[in-house]
């Protein structure tokens, strides 16, 4: 994850399914990286939204 400060957004560069992240955060993924905006915390952010999709 790169936090864009000045696009007040992070880039997301991950490996396996596109799936799990088009879900998670309602992007299309793109080459295994998008762009989300407004998230800039992995603790608060990102963790909670991929631990929602494990259950």
């Amino acid at each position: 994850m790169l936090t864009d400060v000045l696009l007040e957004g992070s880039y997301l560069l991950y490996i396996g399914e596109d799936e799990i992240i088009s879900q998670a955060f309602d992007v299309v993924p793109k080459d295994h990286v998008v762009f989300l905006p407004e998230v800039m915390s992995r603790k608060k952010q990102v963790i909670p939204s991929l631990s929602a999709m494990w259950g």
